[in-house]
């Protein structure tokens, strides 16, 4: 609700994965999928892919898309069992 009436529809945002640590690079390709499911014109844009080893503070992706999307999945994507069970839920109501 606060999304809708603060984001217009329009806007859009850019944001960076940045490593916290020294790590290998893996899984961006999934990564990109998640943020193009919720808005097919996401952008990304690696820095460095699978495989890489990066340090702490490297930029490993931007991502350019709707300043509205990832508001609207954060909730699905960190609580998926609740959604699911929230979905079922109303369709045994209907």
């Amino acid at each position: 609700m606060t999304t809708a009436a603060t984001i217009q529809p329009a806007d859009r945002a850019r944001g960076t994965m940045i490593a916290k640590a020294p790590l290998v690079v893996a899984g961006l390709d999934v990564a990109a999928e998640a943020f193009r499911q919720l808005d097919p014109a996401a952008v990304v844009e690696v820095h460095w892919g699978d495989g890489a080893h990066v340090q702490a503070g490297d930029a490993i992706a931007t991502i350019t898309g709707s300043a509205r999307a990832p508001h609207g999945g954060a909730n699905r994507a960190q609580h998926p069992a609740a959604h699911e069970r929230h979905r079922h839920a109303h369709r045994s109501i209907s």
